[in-house]
């Protein structure tokens, strides 16, 4: 693939059409999961992870998949990715695994995971379902930390709280408190909080896609 090609592929799925942005697409974890950044980076990464391996998998054996069992075959396939992470999680990064929760097994659910194998299984090669598995996860990931930074600086009033669970004992002093050690405004903590800067993210991106790139 050629490098302009590549270029036009990337903003495509990081801004114009990022599914997050434009189709609403895994707006139950953006809501749940962006309280802080910590946490948005850790299920950020591991939905990342899940999109590419699956998408390898679709992609390898799309030959023998057809339309009555290709949605099910790559549900599990999901399934089997989101469960082998979470054994390597329990093992490697506990503390992240603990502060995901419920919303790591749900990565199986979720649209953009699907929507990415069901393309590579559909008609991508394998170069082609790699970057569009690598594209679409970092675009979702980009959308969980820009949210979650707005709501844990002015939320809590601090940014890279608990970055220790990802980092290590190194990551523990990261942490800083821009207005003071008091400030906080919880609402944006709150699901209406999280709606509210999602709603605003949105309607950024919107005013800013009117403008050439």
């Amino acid at each position: 693939m050629k490098n302009s090609s590549i270029k036009t592929t990337a903003i495509e799925a990081l801004w114009r059409e990022n599914p997050s942005l434009t189709k609403l697409m895994g707006i139950c974890p953006i809501i749940a999961m962006s309280s802080s950044v910590s946490i948005a980076i850790g299920l950020g990464l591991a939905t990342l992870i899940v999109i590419i391996t699956s998408n390898i998998i679709a992609s390898a054996i799309r030959q023998q998949l057809n339309l009555a069992t290709r949605v099910p075959s790559l549900i599990f396939i999901i399934a089997t990715m989101v469960t082998a992470l979470e054994m390597l999680m329990q093992v490697s990064f506990y503390g992240l695994f603990e502060l995901l929760g419920v919303f790591l097994p749900l990565i199986v659910v979720n649209q953009i995971v699907l929507m990415s194998a069901e393309s590579s299984a559909s008609q991508k090669s394998l170069s082609n379902s790699v970057l569009d598995g690598f594209l679409t996860g970092l675009g979702f990931l980009l959308v969980l930390v820009l949210i979650s930074s707005i709501r844990e600086l002015i939320g809590n009033g601090s940014l890279f709280d608990n970055m220790e669970v990802l980092f290590g004992s190194v990551a523990k002093d990261w942490v800083f408190h821009p207005f003071g050690n008091n400030f906080q405004f919880r609402l944006l903590l709150m699901p209406p909080g999280a709606l509210l800067i999602f709603g605003v993210v949105i309607a950024a991106k919107n005013a800013f896609s009117k403008k050439p790139l």
